[in-house]
């Protein structure tokens, strides 16, 4: 038969990481033996399971199923025997071995319990009981044969279509009442202790049928070997037979070797028992309840790791949780410094979303877990972890204090909690001055200088010599200079004894948004000064008959569209940001969101465009301080246009080292002072660049 294998080709099949194969319709027999005499322990029954034949299978859902049984990883020890795969329903332990294209089981019935007793029984009065695997098919390790192609598999011809399933773990092989290889045998032997002397097998002989290699076992592994081969009956006392009670059989199979089964036993009810409390529904809505059902039952039946089922349960819960629902602390914890972090972020508004960023999925369910933590329990937690001891009772909370403050933790957790809530603050503010502004990077608090390029406006073409022209520099220079702006916030002892932790995390808050508005301020103060005539008539970008209209926007937008520089050039400057006052906010929304302009009166006829040439084209930038007396007097009738400052900067903000957020670090106290502080600072400076980058209008 011809074989066409350059057809077969990888698929990756779903819902296959655990499939068992249903291969048994052969016959259970019990072989008569004699019955033990009076004192005497009757051996467990021997199992014999010819397990698979190496054929097709016909599967349901997957179709016709081969299991290559070169590729198949087969446990060095023992495996469990089970009724219908049920881990819960165990009736022995065997040895697996691939013969001639076969798998067969050898084991025995190790089990006393109700449903070994029953499979026993049943057999001996002739119930076909059929072999059952239980295997692991290996990502990557399964091929598909398509119809007319065939293949040799386990010595034996498979025609197409066929899933062959080239590596696999087999896990168990269980004995049930359904197969589908009619060629497969499941068999139950019996053999007691009063068997004659040639029946009863020697260590060295029980040794090799194990597949043990004696040469290579230690001291220890022979000792725990020669006590099993003990217990299981063989090199007795030999007794001889009663006359006529002969077994029918004189030769019996060997039992396999017990190498840790009720080990292997442990392993699976633990991990059954894990996935079962992972995946509990107590306090889940009944939508999440069932969705953490379906988990708990794929990975109960498709042998699932826990680590994946952890995950899996985590979404669930994390997705089902009410946001106003806080946990009670009990003050006892063995919380990670990621874990308290995250509790008292989640404790200040942060969510998970906003957290997954920095915490890992273990640390956000232990913060969830723990919201509502104290200074208190966080000091106690600290001290724990670190093996620092302090009284039960926190008293008047000194040594608890000083004891707490003596370990790294608390400093290194609430520093890294006050930073997130000091740039969650600073976030939290409008920055407007940022959009209006360019900046640069300073590397010290020197006054640094920048210079306006002045050219003819178009490069040259460069002379067959290679000499390219110079473009000049003007006489105006701007100048900006860092310095730096701080405060201080203390954790002091009356904020402790309150067990307040979250009138720490506002302040650090706070002190982020102030920092945010100081720099609003000084912007908005630089201005509305013009202390250097930013804006002036020699500028060309003070106007001072332009009101806030239609009529006015077209007129400030023409005089800055048409600047030139020194040289009469246009600059083309494209005004990208109207910025006006609170009190012209609404009208300024009007005027550039309206995707028409009404015309008033009934003087003129003739016919008017009613389209908004200023539809969307502007971004509405308003800024209370240009209302308030802040820095200077205010007005609710000025206004500016502004360039986009990538292009031409009016402003530039420096920046020490190009860091614009505000930092914070752990600052000494005073002796004197029972509590521990952190200094929030910024370096930046701002100043006045190039007139052509806005214009001031003013009616």
């Amino acid at each position: 038969m011809k074989k066409k294998n350059r057809k077969m080709k990888s698929k990756k099949v779903p819902h296959i990481e655990n499939i068992k194969f249903v291969a048994g319709a052969g016959s259970v027999s019990i072989i008569a033996a004699a019955q033990a005499e009076d004192g005497e322990t009757q051996e467990p029954k021997k199992i014999e399971m010819l397990a698979y034949t190496g054929g097709v299978m016909a599967v349901s859902y997957y179709g016709d199923v081969v299991i290559d049984l070169a590729g198949m990883e087969i446990p060095s020890g023992a495996i469990p025997l089970f009724r219908d795969h049920d881990p819960e329903r165990i009736i022995g332990h065997g040895t697996a071995t691939i013969k001639d294209g076969q798998l067969i089981v050898a084991g025995i019935a190790s089990v006393d319990n109700d449903l070994s007793r029953e499979f026993i029984q049943s057999s001996e009065t002739g119930f076909p009981w059929q072999a059952s695997l239980g295997a692991n098919p290996v990502v990557g390790g399964i091929d598909e044969l398509e119809k007319g192609d065939t293949i040799k598999v386990n010595g034996q011809e498979v025609a197409g279509p066929a899933m062959i399933i080239r590596k696999s773990k087999l896990k168990e092989v269980s004995a049930v009442p359904l197969g589908a290889d009619s060629n497969t045998v499941s068999k139950v032997a019996a053999c007691f202790v009063n068997c004659t002397e040639e029946n009863i097998m020697s260590y060295e002989a029980w040794l090799k049928a194990g597949g043990w290699d004696v040469e290579n076992l230690s001291d220890e592994q022979m000792k725990t070997l020669k006590a099993t081969f003990e217990a299981e009956g063989n090199e007795p006392e030999v007794k001889k037979v009663a006359e006529g009670n002969e077994p029918e059989v004189k030769k019996v199979v060997a039992a396999a070797p017990v190498v840790d089964v009720d080990g292997a036993i442990k392993a699976e009810r633990v991990r059954v028992a894990e996935i079962t409390a992972a995946c509990d529904t107590e306090g889940l809505d009944e939508e999440s309840a069932v969705k953490m059902s379906e988990v708990k039952a794929s990975a109960l039946a498709d042998g699932d790791d826990l680590a994946s089922v952890q995950a899996s349960a985590l979404k669930i819960v994390r997705a089902s949780r009410a946001t106003s629902t806080f946990a009670i602390n009990s003050g006892k914890s063995d919380l990670g410094n990621k874990g308290i972090e995250a509790a008292i972020l989640m404790q200040a508004g942060h969510t998970d979303t906003d957290l997954g960023k920095s915490y890992k999925d273990e640390d956000l369910e232990a913060g969830y877990k723990n919201r509502g933590l104290g200074i208190k329990d966080l000091m106690r937690i600290c001290c724990s972890n670190e093996g620092i001891a302090v009284p039960m009772a926190f008293g008047n909370g000194t040594e608890t204090i000083r004891a707490a403050f003596t370990t790294t933790s608390l400093s290194g957790i609430l520093s890294n909690v006050l930073g997130k809530e000091l740039l969650a603050g600073y976030e939290s503010v409008e920055n407007v001055s940022s959009k209006l502004s360019g900046t640069r990077s300073v590397n010290n608090f020197q006054q640094v200088s920048s210079y306006r390029v002045v050219s003819e406006g178009k490069w040259e073409v460069v002379a067959p010599s290679g000499k390219i022209t110079h473009g000049e520099i003007a006489e105006n220079s701007y100048t900006n200079q860092a310095k730096t702006y701080g405060e201080i916030i203390t954790l002091n002892r009356q904020m402790i004894i309150n067990d307040d932790l979250g009138a720490l995390t506002s302040l650090a808050s706070g002190m982020g948004r102030g920092y945010a508005l100081t720099k609003e301020q000084i912007f908005w103060g630089v201005v509305k000064a013009n202390a250097n005539s930013l804006y002036s008539g020699d500028n060309s970008n003070l106007n001072t008959s332009n009101g806030f209209d239609a009529a006015g926007l077209v007129a400030a937008v023409l005089a800055m569209e048409t600047l030139t520089d020194v040289k009469s050039n246009p600059i083309n400057v494209q005004a990208k940001s109207i910025v006006v006052p609170s009190a012209l906010k609404f009208t300024a929304q009007q005027l550039i969101g309206s995707a028409q302009l009404m015309a008033t009166g009934d003087t003129d006829t003739t016919n008017i465009p009613m389209s908004n040439p200023f539809n969307n084209r502007y971004e509405v930038i308003s800024s209370p301080y240009l209302d308030s007396s802040i820095g200077g007097a205010g007005s609710a009738t000025t206004w500016y246009l502004f360039a986009d400052p990538a292009a031409v900067a009016s402003y530039e903000f420096a920046y020490l080292n190009g860091v614009s957020e505000p930092t914070i670090q752990t600052a000494d106290t005073d002796f004197d002072t029972l509590g521990m502080s952190w200094r929030g600072y910024g370096d930046f400076g701002l100043g006045e660049q190039d007139p052509n980058g806005s214009a001031k209008n003013t009616a």
